[in-house]
């Protein structure tokens, strides 16, 4: 034997040289497998973020887009248009029913230009 050891000695240097490789390793995999977690739950994450932005192309395509301010005035005037309706035929007086009608143009010519 080299150096004054013995044999049992070195069966002991082995044993612990083996033992601590072995929990290297496996600390080695413990972290390595926490990183594959991370770099698994990343990957569905942009996965996921690509599938939605292809269904908003999907949907987005063919479709044209409605301003909504401009879907409020629309709806407002058909509202108003139908109030007078109403108005117009519940009034006997014909000066009111001319005002309606007039009102009623009014409100169409607005329409059409929107």
């Amino acid at each position: 034997m080299q150096n004054g050891q013995s044999a049992s000695n070195l069966g002991a240097v082995a044993l612990r040289n083996d033992f601590s490789f072995s929990i290297q390793h496996s600390a080695f995999l413990i972290m390595g497998d926490a990183g594959e977690g991370l770099v698994d739950a990343d990957a569905r994450i942009q996965e996921r973020m690509e599938e939605l932005e292809a269904e908003r192309r999907r949907r987005s395509n063919g479709v044209p887009r409605i301003d909504p301010e401009k879907a409020r005035q629309v709806e407002s005037l058909k509202l108003a248009r139908l109030n007078l309706e109403r108005q117009g035929e519940a009034s006997p007086h014909p000066v009111r029913q001319q005002q309606i009608t007039l009102a009623i143009a009014e409100i169409d010519k607005r329409l059409a230009a929107l």
